[in-house]
């Protein structure tokens, strides 16, 4: 999994198994890391109209910058990047 500019997650990349678990002090982005994996599932699950009125602007995510997540496995691989403020989020 990648993240860029989500929340307090800069720039992350994380090897993710069967079975990972978080540990890390408060304030360390745990739940950053599990809500970015949330909205890159979403973004593929629902209407852009759904996500949108869910979501918000990236705004609400505390950056301006463009958000970028990506999974990738053997089995799939989902990317998601919003542009500038604004244009319009997508996948790609």
């Amino acid at each position: 999994v990648s993240i860029r500019n989500f929340k307090c997650l800069r720039e992350v990349d994380i090897d993710l198994e069967q079975f990972t678990v978080f540990v890390g002090p408060n304030g360390s982005g745990k739940t950053s890391v599990l809500q970015a994996l949330d909205l890159l599932c979403r973004t593929f699950r629902k209407h852009t109209a759904e996500f949108e009125n869910e979501y918000g602007s990236q705004r609400s995510f505390g950056t301006t910058e463009p958000i970028e997540l990506s999974c990738i496995s053997e089995k799939f691989h989902y990317r998601y990047r919003t542009d500038p403020p604004n244009r319009q989020a997508g996948k790609w």
